[in-house]
């Protein structure tokens, strides 16, 4: 289903970013609420690297339940993301408000899609 290799593939673009996070590209004020204007500190860019791997995981979930496997991972992924776009939404920066409420709301579209089908 495309709405399941849509939402996986900005997981990737998303997980792609982070990495980059953590190996200290200056792009803080798109990212963690824009309180790091360019390099993230150590400690957050750890927290860079699990995001990727939890974006990861959430594109996996999602693929395995258009799949046909179980759905209970696709759902928990999908409200996951629900979660995400409200933080991107709610977030004190307006970069990452600008970058990543659209993003996030592409995902959670095709999310639902996935699992509404």
């Amino acid at each position: 289903m495309i709405a399941a290799w849509i939402y996986a593939g900005l997981c990737v673009v998303t997980a792609t970013f982070q990495v980059a996070l953590y190996l200290g590209a200056p792009w803080g004020r798109w990212t963690q609420g824009g309180r790091y204007p360019t390099v993230l500190p150590p400690r957050n860019r750890t927290l860079a690297i699990a995001t990727a791997l939890f974006m990861l995981a959430l594109g996996a979930s999602v693929l395995g339940a258009a799949d046909g496997g179980t759905p209970v991972p696709g759902w928990i992924a999908t409200v996951l993301t629900g979660a995400v776009f409200l933080g991107h939404v709610v977030s004190p920066s307006r970069f990452e408000r600008a970058l990543w409420s659209p993003v996030s709301a592409v995902m959670l579209g095709a999310a639902l899609w996935v699992m509404l089908a």
